[in-house]
């Protein structure tokens, strides 16, 4: 008798989203902030694609060379990775589109159950706002909140990390594996 048997799949599709506009750009510190976000995307996307997890990446700037937002959908290819980091190597302080309704329509053609991860800095009222209802609609997400910490409602009910440098990311990765 021979039985077959089907290993679950557990692979993770996660799709990144970089909110520009909630970065203020008002002088050096900001500066600093804006690039420590973009580092965080990809040091996240880089962390995503080591344990062979799908990632996607989506940011409403207009990037450098042709005025457009990133729009890479979840993949898990070997190239994926250097796709969505050239991709961030082109991100300008210039928005597409709000973040809100950029979010609404990307959301429309992500696949069932991916795990939403949003890099942002200073989360408008209507931000919070719509994460507090997409987790109520039983999206799985996290935040990652770049610069000094923003008191928010939200802190309790949705996983929120705070990133102030660089060696803050090491952290947070210690407490997801550890």
């Amino acid at each position: 008798m021979q039985v077959k048997v089907f290993e679950p799949t557990t692979t993770l599709s996660v799709a990144l989203f970089l909110a520009v506009d909630s970065f203020p750009h008002n002088g050096p510190k900001d500066e600093e902030d804006f690039e420590l976000g973009i580092s965080t995307a990809a040091s996240v996307a880089n962390h995503l694609m080591e344990r062979r997890s799908s990632a996607g990446l989506f940011v409403n700037s207009c990037l450098a060379d042709s005025g457009q937002p990133i729009e890479i959908l979840p993949g898990s290819s070997t190239s994926q990775l250097v796709k969505m980091l050239e991709a961030l190597a082109k991100v300008t302080h210039i928005v597409s589109s709000p973040f809100e309704e950029f979010l609404q329509t990307e959301l429309i053609g992500l696949p069932w159950g991916t795990t939403l991860i949003f890099i942002l800095s200073r989360p408008s009222q209507s931000l919070t706002n719509l994460l507090v209802s997409l987790k109520e609609r039983g999206y799985r997400l996290t935040v990652i909140q770049v610069g000094e910490q923003v008191e928010s409602r939200i802190e309790h009910t949705i996983a929120w990390h705070n990133i102030r440098q660089p060696s803050d990311l090491v952290r947070i990765g210690s407490e997801e594996t550890g």
